[in-house]
């Protein structure tokens, strides 16, 4: 699980739900609710999908598995038609060819979900940019074709870098502490499962809560940048086998970013 990429999720739909024509209509990744339009047991039109696409980096240590890399946040943006069948009895929903008016709907929800993310007031949306950390690109795409026949839905992509993936010390603090507070008083029962989850991957013993403790301190400090117990040793950031605690030659803390030194 990769808290980063979550809560990018997570704060990218809060900030836009109730923000653009589609309403409440905002999903997480929830692929299936396309396959639920098109059997028909959904009828929801038009609505926004939000998710987050593969990712690659290349590393040369094991620290850099506390990076999530580079990030594709998607926001798939579609419009959805009933239709009669020929005997008019059953109802089936197609995706419909675009049109001047729909393409004119799609444009304006792209801008109004654009609109709520830039929006200073909106407290999901700061949320999300302090856990997206760098912006590096946007793309707007047609999100569906076939053939010479365009269907009325497009994607809105944005390329981010999110921060690192929080290290497991039992206490979120910064942005991870405001997140997981703001799903808990969020009064929905599914993020406030996803606020008891998050609280549950900061659970650990990495960080100790005597700073003169460094005994036990430097597991922190060693989880960050991905080294071994050796190498911790070797650069005297944690105690030889059998040495006293003052034998430590370094003595570092872990800030998270925006925290003062």
């Amino acid at each position: 699980m990769s808290l980063a990429r979550a809560a990018l999720r997570i704060c990218a739909k809060e900030a836009i739900i109730n923000r653009t024509f589609v309403g409440d209509e905002v999903f997480d990744s929830e692929i299936g609710i396309i396959e639920r339009v098109f059997s028909g047991d959904e009828k929801r039109a038009p609505f926004v999908v939000v998710y987050t696409d593969d990712s690659t980096m290349e590393i040369d240590g094991l620290g850099a598995l506390s990076n999530p890399g580079p990030v594709s946040l998607v926001f798939e943006i579609s419009v959805q038609a009933n239709q009669k069948g020929e005997n008019d009895e059953n109802e089936f929903v197609i995706g419909p060819q675009t049109d001047e008016m729909i393409e004119m709907l799609l444009d304006l929800i792209e801008r109004q979900i654009r609109v709520a993310l830039m929006d200073p007031d909106n407290p999901w949306s700061a949320r999300l940019d302090r856990i997206a950390a760098r912006w590096s690109r946007v793309r707007s795409l047609r999100a569906t074709s076939s053939g010479k026949t365009r269907y009325a839905a497009r994607q809105l992509t944005l390329d981010v870098m999110p921060l690192h993936e929080p290290v497991p010390d039992g206490a979120p603090r910064g942005v991870w502490l405001e997140v997981i507070e703001a799903m808990e008083a969020s009064g929905k029962g599914l993020l406030e499962d996803f606020a008891a989850m998050f609280r549950n991957e900061f659970a650990g013993r990495l960080r100790t809560d005597d700073p003169n403790n460094l005994s036990e301190g430097w597991k922190e400090i060693a989880h960050r940048y991905g080294l071994s117990a050796m190498i911790a040793k070797g650069l005297g950031i944690a105690p030889p086998d059998g040495a006293p605690v003052d034998s430590v030659l370094v003595k570092a803390t872990v800030l998270e970013p925006g925290e003062p030194e």
